[in-house]
């Protein structure tokens, strides 16, 4: 029996992540408030009305799905695609590999100020990154319902 495989490490990361939030959460800061706020300020932009704070969440929600696609889709077709030397090459990789930089890049800028701003776009961020992770893992287990599935050497049915 494997002690550290990939249910444990996920279950153990679960652990690590619940035990950090518990700790952080014991203090004061604007991060816990919510809705448009003075405080409230993303890359030196005050979001203190409604039609900002819309503008925010939508941006967020859409962003999310996107980086979700892009890390679940996109990167692994790259893995398994144009980096697996065995295929032939891609027309268009170039473009698909550079492009993959370039919107990493500036979603990592860009999300971690939104991220670090307030605890409730953090959360909608949060649950868009699940539902989008249930919507492509759903549909890749649609498309492989034809095959069985192995789990623990036994086949099972998908």
């Amino acid at each position: 029996m494997e002690i550290f495989n990939h249910i444990t490490v996920s279950r153990i990361a679960s652990l690590w992540m619940f035990l950090g939030l518990i700790i952080i959460s014991s203090g004061k800061s604007s991060f816990y408030s919510s809705g448009p706020n003075e405080k409230l300020a993303i890359m030196g932009v005050h979001v203190d009305t409604y039609p900002k704070y819309f503008f925010l969440i939508i941006y967020t929600f859409v962003n999310t799905c996107i980086r979700a696609s892009v890390h679940n889709i996109v990167s692994p077709w790259i893995l398994l695609h144009v980096q697996d030397e065995t295929k032939p090459w891609q027309n268009g990789s170039y473009e698909l590999s550079i492009n993959l930089v370039l919107y990493i890049w500036f979603d990592w800028f860009v999300n971690m100020n939104v991220l670090l701003s307030q605890v409730d776009i953090a959360i909608i961020d949060l649950f868009t990154e699940v539902l989008m992770c249930v919507i492509i893992t759903r549909n890749y287990k649609r498309l492989k319902s034809l095959q069985p599935v192995i789990d623990n050497g036994n086949n099972v049915s998908a």
